[in-house]
């Protein structure tokens, strides 16, 4: 999911790709782990799509504004994760 984030629109992964990744974590769910380093992607997920382009939002409701999933703020704080910092500590285990 996080590769359809990539900025430039050609780095992004095709729809017969996914299909194919999804199936293939399906069949072999453990394999997730080595697909990605999660602190490593959410980190930069935070920064990429900053408004004011230096990568620091005030609240985690901005953030999730600002990448088009306001609609999931609630969802976060009743989680916990209620600061920037705890949104970017978020990794796959």
């Amino acid at each position: 999911m996080l590769d359809c984030w990539q900025k430039d629109r050609n780095s992004r992964p095709k729809f017969d790709e996914i299909v194919c990744m999804l199936d293939k974590l399906i069949r072999n769910p453990s394999s997730l782990k080595m697909l990605v380093n999660a602190s490593t992607r959410v980190s930069n997920l935070l920064g990429e799509h900053s408004p004011l382009g230096n990568g620091v939002y005030r609240s985690v409701g901005e953030w999730l504004e600002a990448i088009k999933m306001g609609r999931y703020t609630d969802i976060f704080m009743e989680n916990g994760y209620s600061s920037m910092d705890a949104v970017a500590q978020v990794n796959l285990e």
